[in-house]
């Protein structure tokens, strides 16, 4: 294979001429999927507050995003087009798996996020773009050499053995997750709740993506590649839209899982020399007088810790002395501050009143809204402002 006058000829025959390649390839649907994987990236950076989860999500996003454009160019035989920034990527996929984990422990396992502990875990990121710096720096020429090898199926250079151990990387990251998670899910709860289902879904198809590449890295049988990138391409989308259109969905699971928890550890119960009444009050005056419900991050773990009990003696509590979930719980409150202001303003808008309240979506707000009231916020404000609904 060679790269003359601007006319590169593969071993297959294909043309490229003025850094372009006649026809489609069955991969150029990838960089639809990194761009919308910027975008998404872009979205957790302007939301109105940005936490730690948002600044995590946004980083797994772009690392998709460095992946599939990698993956893009490779597998159809253009990263010569950019040669001067190749293996600028690479690491990537170091940072994908600690990333993966700690948003998966965050909004799955309901723990709280660490950057102490999540530096620790890009240790072998820094180590890897470390390895790199020295490639980095050669000229373009010798880029264009290492490519040509690539090209011909003869890989050498860093990237040769950096590509699988950041993928073993990875499998090693999300069989950790899946492992947490099952150690505290039993088959029985699997078979009932379709929640915690869902919830495997996404470790295991980054997993499967991720496996099927490391075998074709492995093996050689390098067109298995073709498979591995669109699973690992479908994936980011649906961790977004999962997000954004069940709201729900990570606090419900949270729920289950320390339900889960509580119902393997604790043989006695955690309330054990806790005067429930005096818990009573302190959780009435910590959700009505201080308003604790209108965090839209509110976790059993925060709850807890203004009322000096543990996470698990809170659980025990909610489920089993007022027969609920923490999401129903606290969405009690949030639905009854939000009646108030609905009647109180009517100018205001109903997605005003939802953020008010403690809700991240309208779409949230009108379901609870609707499961609690039994109608829309609409509906209730009319009807209250006729004197037929108020309370």
């Amino acid at each position: 294979m060679s790269i003359q006058s601007g006319i590169l000829l593969d071993e297959t025959g294909a043309l490229f001429q003025n850094g372009t390649m006649a026809g489609l390839h069955p991969m150029d649907h990838l960089p639809a999927f990194a761009f919308l994987a910027l975008v998404f990236a872009l979205g957790e950076l302007f939301v109105v507050q940005i936490k730690a989860r948002n600044l995590l999500l946004a980083g797994i996003f772009l690392g998709y995003a460095m992946l599939l454009i990698r993956a893009w160019l490779l597998l159809t035989r253009r990263m010569h087009l950019v040669a001067p920034v190749f293996e600028v990527t690479m690491p990537a996929v170091f940072f994908l798996g600690p990333f993966l984990r700690a948003f998966l422990q965050h909004r799955v396992l309901g723990q709280t996020l660490s950057g102490r502990s999540l530096w620790i875990h890009l240790i072998p990121a820094f180590l890897s773009i470390a390895v790199l710096i020295p490639n980095w720096m050669e000229s373009t020429p010798e880029k264009m050499t290492r490519i040509e090898a690539i090209y011909a199926g003869k890989p050498r250079g860093p990237g040769l053995f950096l590509f699988p151990l950041g993928l073993l990387h990875i499998l090693l990251y999300m069989g950790w997750t899946l492992r947490d998670t099952l150690s505290v899910v039993s088959l029985d709860s699997l078979k009932q709740e379709g929640v915690l289902r869902a919830s495997l879904l996404f470790p295991v198809v980054i997993s499967l993506g991720t496996g099927i590449a490391l075998m074709a890295v492995l093996s050689g049988q390098f067109f298995l590649l073709n498979w591995s990138i669109t699973i690992v391409a479908l994936n980011g989308p649906l961790v977004y839209f999962v997000q954004r259109r069940y709201p729900q969905f990570y606090h419900d699971l949270e729920n289950i899982l320390l339900r889960e928890r509580d119902r393997n550890r604790y043989q006695k119960s955690r309330l054990t020399g806790i005067d429930v009444e005096e818990l009573e009050a302190r959780l009435k005056v910590t959700m009505v007088k201080e308003e604790a419900f209108r965090s839209e991050d509110l976790t059993l773990a925060d709850l807890a810790g203004r009322l000096d009990i543990t996470p698990h003696q809170l659980s025990e509590y909610i489920n089993h002395n007022r027969q609920m979930n923490l999401s129903t719980f606290v969405n009690r409150y949030r639905i009854e501050a939000a009646c108030r202001l609905l009647l109180e303003d009517p100018q205001r808008t109903v997605l005003s009143v939802a953020y008010e309240v403690g809700f991240n979506s309208k779409s949230a707000f009108n379901e609870s809204f609707q499961k609690q009231m039994g109608m829309s916020p609409g509906r209730y404000r009319k009807e209250g402002n006729q004197g037929t609904g108020g309370r």
